[in-house]
């Protein structure tokens, strides 16, 4: 009898546990549908099955929900990106300039030209650099779908590197699955054994 009321827990323990196990592997396999014998049911991954229809959501939940193309324009069209732009730019053109004077110049004389440039550029390069974002704004808003790229990306995977990434990404998640599944199991096999015992 006290065996009893021993062996029925660790069973339920393991049999949660490994039902769980089972359950997370099913999300993935079978990779190709396997079609049962004399019946007409198939046994195929969910994500294996779906995963076209799953790659669509994902890539259109993050451009809805997470990154949107109009986050990307907002983030170029930011005071900080375009301060930051300006210099870069500033910078890269006066020392081409500089560097395409010819030798006989003296040093001076490019120090003063570069001045009256670096006034020049400061003036015009903040307009420039406005309707050029404006004109790639639009330019990546009817070019590049987001969603899409995200869809194609993950479509791209094998289906085996893809259930490897996902259990990479998940594993603690998954393993606090599979033991959780254990612990019920356990506690489950103690009620059935404690009712037995009761019943007996």
């Amino acid at each position: 009898m006290t065996t009893r009321l021993i062996i029925i827990p660790i069973l339920g323990a393991f049999i949660g546990w490994s039902t769980n196990v089972l359950a997370i592997k099913l999300i993935f396999w079978p990779y190709e549908p396997v079609k049962i014998p004399l019946t007409k049911w198939q046994v195929h991954g969910v994500i294996s099955k779906r995963r076209r229809e799953i790659a669509a959501n994902i890539g259109q939940v993050v451009e809805e929900q997470l990154f949107s193309i109009d986050d990307f324009i907002s983030y170029l069209e930011a005071a900080e990106t375009k301060d930051s732009l300006l210099n870069s730019t500033l910078e890269a053109v006066l020392n081409t300039i500089v560097k395409k004077m010819p030798h006989y110049i003296p040093g001076y004389i490019k120090d003063i030209l570069a001045n009256i440039f670096e006034e020049k550029i400061k003036k015009e390069l903040p307009a420039m650099l406005d309707n050029l974002s404006i004109s790639i704004g639009q330019e990546i808003r009817q070019k590049i779908n987001l969603s899409k790229i995200i869809e194609d990306r993950i479509n791209e995977f094998e289906i085996r590197d893809l259930e490897r990434l996902i259990l990479q990404v998940s594993s603690k998640e998954l393993n606090y699955i599979k033991i959780m599944g254990g612990v019920v199991g356990f506690f489950i096999g103690l009620v059935q054994a404690g009712l037995a015992a009761v019943i007996m």
